[in-house]
């Protein structure tokens, strides 16, 4: 744990991983079990983000960082953890404001007017007669 709060890569280069247990962890997934753990440092290697949380049992655990940009938790007790990520309500928001912004865009780049002249113009018969000059 000292370690990997101590530096970036090279403080990662020289621990000795020994003692490290693999982990399954999907991305994308915003909750996943990660099983039975005991107490220690779990080292997710996943950039850092404040949204990560580790929950074993009731106790939530506090991401921080690890090895100048990973993700660690130092755990106090072990029990059954679970990895949980949680999507801030403000990305929601910029999401939808975006989705508005790009339907306003198209909507303003059709022109309606045209597209309904056209419509009507194929539904309608327009009759053309040719008359000779100076006959």
């Amino acid at each position: 744990a000292m370690l990997s709060s101590q530096g970036g890569d090279d403080a990662l280069l020289s621990s000795s991983l020994g003692a490290a247990k693999a982990l399954p962890y999907a991305a994308g997934i915003t909750e996943q079990s990660l099983g039975e753990l005991s107490g220690g440092t779990v080292h997710l290697a996943a950039p850092f983000t404040a949204n990560l949380r580790l929950v074993i049992g009731d106790a939530e655990v506090a991401p921080r960082v690890a090895f100048g940009g990973s993700t660690a938790f130092d755990l106090p007790v072990g029990g059954p953890a679970n990895l949980v990520y949680s999507t801030p309500w403000l990305h929601v928001l910029f999401v939808f404001v975006q989705l508005a912004m790009w339907l306003g865009l198209v909507a303003i780049s059709i022109d309606a007017r045209r597209l309904r002249r056209r419509w009507r113009g194929s539904t309608q018969r327009v009759d053309v007669s040719f008359t000779e000059v100076g006959a």
